[in-house]
C-alpha cells in the first residue's frame, strides 16, 4: 500500500524514498493475512448490528406498504362497475399503479441494501427522495378517496383506511431512513422510472370533475 514520499539530497543527487507509516503497515499485514481489504468493511463492528437492524426495519415497513397498496388496487377494482365515471376511474387507477410500481421498486432497492449495504456502504439520498415522494402521492390518493361519491361505501371506507395505514408506515420509513444517515458510503444509483415526476404529470382532470360534480349535487 502506498505511503508517504520524502526527498533526500539536492539536485542530481536527490533521491525519493517512500516511507510507510505504522497504519499503512498494519493494513498491508491484514491484507496479506486475510486476503481481504479492510476497506470493504466501511463500518466498525460495533455499528454493524445497528445498521442491519435499521435496514431490516425499513424492509419490514416497505413490505407492509406494498401489501396494502396491492389491497387498494384490488378494492378499487371492485368499485369499477359502480363507478360513475369510467375516465375518472381509469385516471385514479393509473395513480395507484404508479404508487404500486414505485413501492415495489423501493422494496427491491432495500432488499439489495440488506444484501450489500453493510459490506459496500450506501447513500440515503435515493431513499429520502423516494419515501418523501411516496408520502405526498399517498396523501393525494387518500384525499381523493375521501371525496369520492363512493367514500361511504364499504369499499370506499376500506380505501381510506388502507391509505391511512400506508401513510403511517411511510412516515415510519422516513424515520428509519433518517436513522441510517450515520452510515454513508457508496451511492445507490437513481432509477428514473416511475418516480414522483411521472405521478405529477398523470392526467387527473376527469377525477377532479367527477368529485366537483358530486360536491355540487
Amino acid at each position: 500500500m502506498p505511503g508517504k514520499w520524502i526527498t533526500q539530497g539536492r539536485g542530481t543527487d536527490a533521491k525519493h524514498i517512500m516511507v510507510q507509516d505504522s497504519r499503512s503497515n498494519r493494513i498491508t499485514d491484514l491484507e496479506e493475512e486475510n486476503e481481504t481489504s479492510v476497506l470493504e468493511y466501511p463500518f466498525p463492528d460495533t455499528e454493524i448490528e445497528a445498521l442491519q437492524n435499521g435496514i431490516s426495519k425499513l424492509s419490514s415497513y416497505t413490505g407492509f406498504e406494498v401489501d396494502y397498496i396491492l389491497h387498494v388496487k384490488e378494492t378499487l377494482r371492485d368499485l369499477e362497475q359502480d363507478f360513475g365515471d369510467h375516465e375518472a376511474f381509469e385516471q385514479l387507477m393509473d395513480m395507484v399503479d404508479v404508487v404500486f410500481d414505485s413501492l415495489v421498486q423501493l422494496k427491491q432497492r432495500i432488499r439489495n441494501l440488506n444484501n450489500k449495504g453493510v459490506s459496500e456502504g450506501f447513500s440515503t439520498k435515493y431513499l429520502e427522495t423516494r419515501v418523501s415522494a411516496l408520502i405526498k402521492e399517498n396523501e393525494l390518493l387518500k384525499g381523493y378517496f375521501e371525496k369520492l361519491p363512493e367514500a361511504a361505501t364499504p369499499e370506499g371506507l376500506d380505501l381510506i383506511r388502507s391509505e391511512a395505514l400506508i401513510l403511517e408506515r411511510l412516515n415510519e420509513s422516513w424515520n428509519a431512513v433518517n436513522g441510517l444517515k450515520d452510515f454513508q458510503g457508496v451511492s445507490i444509483p437513481y432509477d428514473n422510472q416511475r418516480d414522483s415526476k411521472d405521478f405529477e404529470h398523470l392526467k387527473r382532470g376527469a377525477i377532479n370533475r367527477y368529485i366537483q360534480r358530486e360536491e355540487r349535487d
